[in-house]
């Protein structure tokens, strides 16, 4: 074999070991995450559900928060129960409840848990223009609640968008948070910037909504079929 043909062999030898090491320490990077980080994840890398069975039942509790930035005109409408489809803070909070009592059926790998008490606040700022949805979830069981509110006032958020979106459609949903959970392994708590808008105190005082006979008819949308003739 020439001396060319040989450091060909070579580099083509060097190359494949090379290619081998980082295999094998990508293979070794997926084992280290699925079994030391991500719980949702089997040493091969696919997705599985988390057997919870050894653990042992205590009170499970999560915070959540969303705000959704509707603007003054959304604002007012909502203020004066003038919405067509109806009063929006009462039915974004029903959505939340029904949302989080689903969401093993929503989210794939969560476990379908009891829960023992959805509590939904839903408050108009009409200083900042936005509705602040904050879920408060608690069951006694083997695993926490953390995605039962995150998923109340994700499911809260959108109802609003839905209920309003007739008047405008520049509303946005952000600042979905989990602010707390309690119960498990391990405790988390947030802290919360009170100097922000959003969370000043702002016009938070509880409204209570008449009960409109003739909604304002925003861009002519139609939400019964029409009586026939």
């Amino acid at each position: 074999m020439s001396a060319d043909g040989a450091l060909v062999g070579l580099s083509g030898m060097v190359s494949t070991l090379l290619a081998a090491q980082v295999f094998a320490g990508q293979k070794q990077s997926v084992r280290l995450m699925s079994t030391g980080m991500l719980s949702h994840v089997t040493p091969e890398g696919k997705a599985k559900m988390v057997d919870v069975s050894g653990k042992s039942v205590t009170q499970r509790e999560a915070r959540a928060r969303a705000i959704v930035a509707v603007g003054p005109k959304i604002a007012h409408l909502i203020r004066s129960n003038e919405i067509r489809k109806g009063d929006v803070l009462s039915v974004s909070k029903i959505a939340a409840i029904l949302a989080s009592k689903r969401t093993s059926e929503i989210i794939p790998l969560c476990h379908n848990i009891p829960l023992s008490l959805v509590d939904v606040t839903t408050k108009l700022n009409t200083q900042t223009n936005e509705v602040i949805v904050e879920a408060l979830v608690r069951c006694d069981g083997k695993t926490g609640v953390e995605m039962e509110a995150l998923t109340a006032v994700t499911v809260a958020s959108l109802t609003i968008y839905d209920m309003c979106k007739a008047v405008s459609h520049d509303i946005v949903i952000r600042d979905v948070v989990l602010l707390s959970k309690s119960g498990g392994k391990n405790d988390f708590s947030r802290k919360v910037d009170e100097s922000k808008g959003s969370d000043a105190s702002g016009d938070l005082k509880k409204i209570t909504l008449k009960y409109n006979r003739d909604p304002v008819d925003e861009k002519g949308e139609h939400f019964y079929p029409p009586t026939p003739i």
